[in-house]
């Protein structure tokens, strides 16, 4: 039985085009001598992509030819790498290897490789309280009444 793991070696800083190197190891004690796909899933994408396929011989072969610029596949015996250089926005994704053994497909869990999102912090919304006047709005005095609520403006004082 063949089970994989697999891990990152950075945390992703956004902003800037930094290395990252995966690392896919098969838990076995069986001889590897198979060859390794890696690849990724972009969020919104309903697919996964094929990066490249790294033979047991060694020698690579991309989906697209561009990324053998970017991309680097290694193994030594039941450890496999992915170098990925100058990782960027379009780069993001939760990354896989697979391995094909006696036609039985064996397969990591994904490692996400994705930018932190930037948290921002709310904006603190200040009520400002009414503005304090001391005029008196029923210009009140000794024998007037108020004309807005018609009570008289005299003040008593009561004692119980």
């Amino acid at each position: 039985s063949h089970q994989l793991k697999i891990s990152s070696d950075k945390t992703l800083q956004k902003g800037s085009s930094q290395s990252i190197n995966l690392k896919c190891e098969a838990e076995s004690s069986e001889p590897t001598d198979y060859g390794i796909y890696w690849f990724r899933h972009k969020k919104g994408d309903v697919n996964p992509e094929s990066i490249l396929y790294l033979r047991n011989l060694g020698k690579s072969i991309y989906r697209n030819d561009r990324d053998s610029a970017r991309f680097t596949a290694t193994s030594s015996g039941s450890l496999f790498n992915l170098a990925i250089k100058g990782f960027d926005q379009a780069d993001q994704g939760t990354y896989y290897c697979l391995i094909n053994k006696n036609s039985v497909l064996y397969i990591s869990p994904g490692v996400p490789l994705i930018y932190p999102e930037a948290t921002t912090a709310k904006p603190k919304v200040t009520i400002a309280p009414p503005a304090l006047t001391t005029r008196d709005p029923c210009n009140c005095g000794p024998g007037r009444c108020c004309k807005a609520t018609m009570i008289s403006c005299n003040r008593y004082h009561w004692r119980l």
